[in-house]
């Protein structure tokens, strides 16, 4: 019921990076992780990329994605041409009508469908994990994802990112 220190104890061994493992689920009081990609996003100062197979974000996202747009964040998602869950794929069209009136930069990645989820930010922060971007993922399902602080696997997964949108269409 606590939340760790966002550092690691004196006597651990240290690496290069800094990681931490935030878990989710009906069991915590808070919404922890929708929480967490709030801030994050509200915080970010040069870009915002989003890779997720599902996208149906709660309200508070929707606004602090908006947000950083207005604020001159560049904003980047990809998510599936052909979803493996056509109705998801109808409900997100909406949001994404959305997002595309703040200069929001949306991609379909072409066919095979790709259940990744990856979250960037300026460069220097990385979650990866089971987390979707959707109301029930974010407080119903119980999930796991992992944070990295430091530039080396943020700026390896952007070419990653970039390499799915380059053969992504924009919408």
């Amino acid at each position: 019921g606590e939340y760790a220190p966002p550092y690691p104890p004196k006597n651990a061994t240290q690496g290069e990076l800094l990681c931490r493992t935030v878990t989710s689920g009906p069991d915590y009081e808070e919404n922890r992780l929708s929480n967490l990609l709030s801030a994050l996003i509200s915080t970010a100062k040069e870009r915002v990329r989003i890779m997720t197979p599902y996208f149906l974000p709660p309200r508070g996202l929707i606004g602090a994605l908006q947000a950083a747009s207005l604020r001159g964040v560049e904003v980047e998602i990809i998510l599936p041409a052909k979803n493996n869950l056509p109705y998801v794929h109808w409900a997100a069209r909406n949001i994404i009508a959305e997002l595309l009136n703040f200069d929001i930069s949306v991609y379909y990645q072409p066919p095979p469908f790709c259940h990744s989820k990856l979250l960037l930010i300026d460069d220097y922060y990385t979650q990866v994990g089971s987390a979707n971007l959707d109301s029930r993922s974010l407080a119903l399902n119980f999930e796991c994802t992992v944070e990295v602080f430091g530039g080396s696997p943020a700026l390896e997964l952007g070419l990653f990112f970039g390499s799915f949108r380059g053969l992504s269409s924009k919408v």
